[in-house]
């Protein structure tokens, strides 16, 4: 982060992040010619549990000092090829002075030209220096010759007369300086030019213009990288404290983007606030009220999402206002592996958002969703049973596609200015399942999934197959064509498309199960509806005593059995013995004599119209009970009863004929 920042500083030069799928890769390329001057890297390293960080810089280590280009920190190239790399490890040993001096170097021949360095030098050293334009003796009343001073300083003296030198005419100068912004420019100390000593300055003169409020508005254009009161003329300062003093009284206008920049770099050092939580609160007003209506930029939004996280975290405020934040990067990929680590908890919408989260970005338009009512449901389910389904080399599908948490240094608010002067005491916040923040002997680290390991190609082929064959499955048309490198998922796919068809044809034929504990009313119903439909001379058959009997066994409230009811009418049923069926068989044991004669009668292909009818007992219900009773015997159901026809189910037939079989 220093050597990125150095560049940025020094050349103009951003950080580049050119592959998405490797994230711990970036390079620093030339201003004019665009060519790489250094690649970055950050990688796990397995044996030591930790990650390395190591560059390549185009320039050869023969062009510093022997001694210096002796250093252990300096090896060959890591990645690129040829004499002209060395490549850069960095730890505790490397010392930024011999690598920003390599950088230099680096621009230098890319340029053909050499960078100029302030004070006595060896042969071949080129040092960094934050040089301020020479002044005249007398032009500031606190100007001492034994000292450099700032750009700004040269305007926080009274313009008197005389000039400065280089041709800039004292007019452009000539004019009054609040004291407020005088002292703060007299606050800026000198060192070596390093960015740790920028952001001590910015913190110490920030401190001091806490409260200061000005009025004379600017609104010109100026754009830096980490700007800070430093780097902006008397003018320019003036219109900053002008539009921060707006900002907090609620008059939000749109400033310079460097000035929006100084302005949250404040509140990242606590500057105008009385806490933590209240500078959380005030960036999120921030985003509300500049960055929502359209002022700024989206890398803006998107430092500030970052910055506010990792402010939580070193101020250890309340997790569960941080997990409310909005940053897409950190807590958008925990939530997305959360899910996809415990899928069974996660419902079919959020598990699909999880998917999505690490598919290609069209990938949310396929048919198997926009077409489908059942796609959606489908297409997660692939996710939920491969993970309990597949495993390769011992490890489960979630494990080979993103690994497992490994320990990382943390360099909190890297590319923001902000310092700390306090060693951190060893503390530890857990943020989620997935990611956690330590601090030990001074140092952060954090544990987490890192992406560098993510398999996503693995990731994707999964659901590419998914999605090929749910189309078929679903007819969704816009087929795809089947790649070689799917067939490991095919199975996993196709297995989810296997279960849904076997449901329907579960649902097809529902279980049947009868409520005894509402037989009495059903019993009631049954001789109301009986009655209904008895003629005079039918009713004349059922003697006096006997209806008296069978009413009275409506009325009651206990359990009789359907059986013993039937055996209230005389005659209701013919004589067993004279049908000449004998009711001694298998499924005796589950039946009564009764519906062991209507089954045979079906079995022998014989009407049992007659027989249901002498018997008061409705098809229907008497289908229903016998598929009831033989449900555990045959699993399924036995009889059907369909435009008033009761039938036996082929499939059934020979495991009913075993059953009915005399015994």
């Amino acid at each position: 982060s220093e050597l990125a920042a150095y560049a940025s500083e020094k050349y103009r030069i951003a950080e580049e992040r050119k592959w998405s799928d490797f994230p711990g890769f970036s390079v620093l390329c030339h201003p004019s010619s665009g060519k790489w001057a250094a690649l970055l890297m950050r990688q796990w390293d397995f044996d030591l549990g930790l990650e390395v960080e190591r560059c390549d810089i185009r320039c050869p280590r023969e062009f510093l000092p022997t001694k210096e280009a002796a250093v252990d920190f300096l090896t060959p190239a890591f990645r690129m090829k040829g004499r002209h790399w060395t490549g850069v490890i960095f730890d505790d040993t490397t010392d930024p002075e011999t690598v920003f001096r390599l950088f230099d170097h680096a621009i230098s021949r890319m340029e053909g030209t050499f960078v100029l360095s302030v004070g006595p030098r060896e042969e071949g050293e080129n040092i960094f220096r934050d040089t301020p334009l020479p002044i005249r003796r007398g032009f500031d009343r606190d100007y001492n010759p034994a000292e450099t001073s700032a750009p700004g300083a040269l305007l926080a003296g009274r313009a008197e007369a005389g000039s400065l030198r280089g041709g800039r005419e004292r007019s452009f100068y000539d004019r009054s300086v609040p004291e407020k912004i005088a002292e703060m420019l007299r606050l800026y100390t000198f060192g070596r030019g390093s960015f740790a000593e920028k952001c001590r300055n910015f913190v110490r003169q920030a401190a001091f213009m806490a409260d200061y409020e000005d009025n004379l508005p600017w609104e010109g254009e100026f754009t830096r990288y980490f700007p800070t009161y430093h780097d902006l003329n008397i003018r320019q300062l003036r219109g900053y404290f002008t539009w921060r003093a707006g900002l907090r009284h609620g008059d939000v206008r749109k400033t310079a983007l460097s000035f929006a920049y100084i302005y949250l770099y404040e509140l990242l050092n606590s500057v105008g606030v009385s806490s933590a939580e209240e500078a959380l609160k005030k960036m999120q007003e921030f985003e509300a009220s500049y960055l929502d209506v359209g002022y700024g930029d989206a890398a803006m939004r998107k430092n500030l999402h970052r910055w506010m996280l990792e402010f939580a975290v070193l101020h250890r405020l309340p997790r569960e206002e941080v997990l409310l934040l909005q940053d897409a990067e950190i807590l958008g990929t925990d939530r997305a592996l959360l899910a996809l680590r415990t899928p069974e908890k996660a419902g079919d919408e959020e598990l699909l958002s999880a998917i999505l989260f690490f598919l290609k970005p069209k990938a949310g338009e396929t048919p198997v969703l926009t077409k489908s009512t059942k796609g959606l449901h489908l297409f997660t389910e692939v996710w939920r049973q491969a993970s309990m389904n597949f495993s390769e080399g011992g490890r489960d599908l979630f494990t080979v596609c993103f690994g497992k948490r490994g320990v990382f240094v943390w360099h909190p608010l890297a590319n923001a200015v902000w310092y700390n002067g306090e060693k951190t005491a060893d503390t530890e916040y857990v943020l989620n399942e997935c990611r956690r923040f330590f601090c030990k002997g001074g140092v952060w680290r954090e544990e987490r999934y890192e992406s560098l390991y993510f398999d996503r190609e693995r990731f994707r082929t999964l659901f590419r197959a998914a999605d090929r064959m749910l189309r078929k499955y679903l007819k969704t048309g816009s087929y795809l064509k089947e790649r070689p490198d799917e067939a490991w998922a095919n199975p996993l796919a196709a297995a989810v498309i296997t279960a849904d068809i076997a449901g329907k044809e579960q649902a097809a034929h529902p279980e049947i199960t009868i409520d005894f504990s509402g037989l009495a009313e059903i019993r009631r119903d049954a001789a109301v509806t009986r009655e209904s439909l008895l003629t005079e001379e039918e009713r004349g058959d059922i003697t006096e005593g006997t209806e008296k009997i069978y009413t009275a066994a409506l009325d009651s409230h206990e359990e009789t059995p359907a059986e013993s009811i039937l055996e209230l009418s005389p005659g209701a049923l013919p004589d067993i013995s004279e049908t000449g069926e004998s009711p001694d068989c298998a499924a005796s044991e589950y039946l009564s004599p009764e519906d062991v004669i209507l089954v045979r009668m079906l079995l022998k292909g014989e009407d049992p119209s007659g027989f249901l009818a002498s018997s008061r007992r409705m098809p229907s219900l008497a289908a229903d009970f016998i598929n009831e009773a033989l449900y555990d015997e045959i699993g399924d159901t036995v009889l059907e009863y369909d435009d008033g026809k009761l039938t036996i189910i082929e499939d059934y037939r020979e495991d009913l004929q075993r059953l009915f079989d005399a015994g």
